[in-house]
């Protein structure tokens, strides 16, 4: 090769390296441009965390929140989660084209969220949540078709629930918890294939009303269902006991009705199960009992009439179990001795029912119990001298029943105890001098006077 073709072929090589360096440049300044201009729409910085960190002295590689990748000429991951931050958001956030992570949440964000986040198509997480932003999720969401996590809760959202996150087949997590929707969900959520990798569905405390969809039961990968708060009539769904690695069943609050499907008890990974103040009806579900992983039982204000099971905690049934909460129904009946077999009980709320008999003795056998609401049953007989076993007890609720006899001397053993209601009973006898020893106790009931123990 001659000199002069040397000399070309370097020239050449020159330039490309040069169209290179250039090209970087641009895009370095682009994405650095649009963080800018997000720090530009802040109008409160409380921590001043933008104000001094991002400056355009510091590569934005290096700036509080932002990720690059691997060459640190692209923005991967932008997470300014909690900042108490508050401002808008500007259009210009859609053109971080290699953003895969998106967290704004927990600040003060306003106004509508810019349509050109929906192009950003590489995005697996984008949280929104706790802001004050507003206007309807609009249909290009569907354009996420790698999303796996969508988080726009507590912001001040409208219209229906968007029908086109069914498209997204990717998502696992999908949280529009008190987001102001409205109107019925889709009937085939989760039937031909839509969101078959769900794992947790969050829409508490929205204004969606109708039926629960039947198809819910074939999104069989959901660990968390939270649908309480809303306007949701009909059935339970049997086809609920189908989603056997659930977890968690939020349907309080609602007006649901009929009985609690004998399929529930399928649910053998159940967890929580909470379908209070709704207008079920018929008996306790005894298909409870087989859910033995079961840690959280609210069917507080159920419409729930009929006696317990006799066997509720005995044969295994409901061990780990440390909360019971059967307020506000109609069930009636003993207090089954066998309640005294759920050890971990850390949680005991029988108010408001017609429950007859006497306080069983075996309740002093749940010694990790912390909260005793008996209030408002038929109650009678003496407070067994059982209870003083109960050391971790805070809350001792007693009142408005038939109780009789002296107030056992056992309950001085109870030093955490802060409120104890022995109202409207038929108790007689001295107080025992024991009680100067519940040092912890704030408030005593005796009759309709309240008496507080500085």
């Amino acid at each position: 090769m001659d000199t002069f073709s040397t000399l070309l072929l370097l020239l050449i090589l020159f330039s490309c390296v040069s169209l290179s360096a250039a090209h970087n440049i641009t895009q370095i300044k682009s994405d650095e441009y649009i963080l800018l201009a997000l720090k530009s729409h802040i109008t409160s910085d409380p921590g001043n965390i933008l104000k001094n960190n991002w400056t355009s002295g510091t590569s934005f590689c290096t700036w509080r929140g932002v990720t690059c990748d691997s060459r640190g000429s692209k923005v991967t991951k932008l997470d300014i989660f909690g900042m108490g931050l508050e401002g808008s958001i500007p259009q210009e956030i859609g053109n971080l084209s290699s953003l895969v992570y998106l967290d704004l949440s927990y600040n003060s964000f306003h106004g509508n969220v810019p349509t050109q986040i929906w192009n950003i198509t590489l995005l697996k997480v984008l949280d929104l949540s706790s802001n004050n932003l507003r206007g309807g999720i609009p249909k290009e969401i569907g354009n996420l078709n790698n999303l796996e996590i969508l988080a726009m809760s507590g912001n001040n959202l409208s219209g229906p629930f968007p029908r086109q996150v069914l498209n997204i087949t990717s998502l696992r997590e999908l949280d529009l918890n008190n987001a102001s929707l409205h109107g019925r969900l889709p009937k085939d959520i989760c039937s031909h294939n839509n969101l078959q990798r769900l794992k947790l569905l969050e829409l508490s405390e929205n204004k969606l009303e109708g039926d629960i969809p039947l198809s819910l039961g074939q999104c069989t990968q959901l660990e968390s269902i939270y649908l309480s708060y809303n306007n949701f009539g009909g059935y339970v769904p049997r086809e609920i006991g189908n989603i056997t690695q659930l977890k968690e069943l939020y349907l309080r609050y609602n007006n649901l009705k009929g009985g609690i499907p004998k399929e529930i008890g399928n649910l053998n990974n159940l967890e929580i199960l909470a379908m209070s103040g709704n207008n079920l009806s018929g008996p306790f579900p005894r298909q409870v009992l087989n859910i033995t992983s079961l840690r959280e039982l609210d069917l507080n204000n159920a419409s729930l009439h009929g006696r317990l099971p006799k066997d509720i905690c005995s044969h295994n049934n409901l061990q780990r179990l440390k909360l019971l909460s059967l307020s506000r129904n109609k069930l009636e009946g003993d207090i089954l001795l066998s309640l005294g077999q759920c050890t971990q009980l850390e949680s005991i709320d029988l108010s408001s029912n017609n429950f007859g008999g006497n306080v069983p003795r075996e309740i002093g056998n749940i010694t990790q119990l912390k909260d005793l609401d008996l209030r408002y049953n038929n109650l009678k007989g003496p407070i067994p001298s059982t209870i003083g076993n109960l050391s971790n007890l805070s809350y001792l609720w007693l009142s408005s029943n038939k109780l009789n006899g002296p107030i056992p001397s056992t309950i001085g053993n109870l030093s955490n105890l802060w409120d104890l209601d022995l109202s409207s009973n038929k108790l007689n006898g001295e107080l025992p001098f024991s009680m100067c020893n519940m040092t912890s106790l704030q408030i005593l009931i005796f009759s309709n006077l309240w008496t507080y123990f500085i």
